[in-house]
């Protein structure tokens, strides 16, 4: 059984952006990634990451 996580539970090591700014939490990771303008947003990249991310949702909701 996959014991649920907190979205404000902090990455292991924090993914660093340009310009100094650092996503800590799931939190701050899904908030970015909805903000992205859409050019970025529907980048490959980006797209495995919002999928990645809504795999720990549901993980969240159990």
């Amino acid at each position: 059984m996959v014991k649920p996580v907190s979205w404000d539970r902090p990455f292991a090591e924090p993914i660093e952006l340009p310009k100094g700014r650092k996503l800590v939490t799931l939190r701050d990771a899904a908030l970015y990634i909805t903000k992205l303008p859409k050019a970025e947003h529907d980048a490959e990249e980006w797209q495995a990451a919002m999928e990645a991310l809504m795999l720990v949702a549901d993980c969240l909701r159990e």
